[in-house]
């Protein structure tokens, strides 16, 4: 088996999610960064007493206060990731940390990075990169040969039934070019390892939808996600990729 390694430095925004999903409760904001807390460990190293009046207020429904209380158990042993949030995020998590009742703050949730579950530092995951790869290979040769794609592709646009289907057709026309005749996926072959990136590798930012005509809906859903920084950034250092 052959192992190539390269260096890969993003140009623009990444998000590779894991499911993470971080509700107001599960994150303190300190100066320029989010830190991710482990609840359980917070409460079972609460002493008893403020575990008692914890419980008291969530009885009461009293959730500010209880999270309040929550929030100041929280030791730096507890802390899972520290991450890096930008302005509007910062402005805009920090109602969301104070308003644990109010629905439209509710929403505020921060999509999380994919992260490796013993470490909790953060990764891009093989399958990812390998899914990027594919579509540059495949992007390359549409190109080469477009006519012929183009040709065996577009019916299947005209049609709202099998119109799903027209991404299998391209791909799989634009790859016999180069690998005759396929019986099996080209890239089957083709492994690639989980990239570990550096602990300060994301942040939090603030995003806005965008519509058809490209004017950013900043009156609808306010949504916060972990990316990786790029090039786009000034940020230059990348991370190793190995296949």
């Amino acid at each position: 088996m052959t192992v190539y390694c390269f260096r890969a430095t993003p140009l623009t925004p990444i998000h590779v999610g894991d499911g993470t999903v971080l509700a107001p409760e599960d994150y303190l904001i300190e100066g320029n960064h989010l830190i991710q807390f482990n609840r359980a460990a917070v409460l079972r190293d609460m002493k008893p007493g403020i575990r008692q009046d914890l419980e008291k207020r969530l009885d009461r429904n009293d959730f500010q206060a209880a999270q309040d209380i929550l929030r100041k158990s929280v030791q730096a042993a507890h802390h899972r990731c520290r991450i890096q949030i930008g302005a509007e995020s910062k402005a805009d998590l920090s109602k969301a940390v104070g308003n644990p009742l109010d629905p439209v703050v509710r929403q505020r949730a921060v999509q999380g990075f994919a992260r490796n579950p013993l470490t909790a530092k953060p990764y891009l995951p093989g399958s990812a990169l390998k899914g990027a790869i594919r579509t540059a290979v495949v992007n390359h040769y549409t190109q080469k040969h477009f006519p012929s794609v183009k040709q065996a592709v577009s019916p299947l646009l005209g049609n709202a039934h099998i119109r799903k289907d027209a991404w299998k057709a391209l791909e799989t026309e634009a790859l016999n070019f180069e690998f005759q005749q396929l019986q099996q996926d080209p890239f089957r072959l083709l492994k690639v390892a989980d990239a570990d990136l550096p602990t300060d590798a994301t942040r939090v930012d603030k995003v806005w939808p965008v519509k058809r005509d490209g004017q950013e809906d900043t009156k609808g859903i306010q949504m916060h996600f972990e990316r990786l920084l790029s090039r786009g950034d000034g940020i230059d250092s990348g991370f190793t990729v190995e296949l």
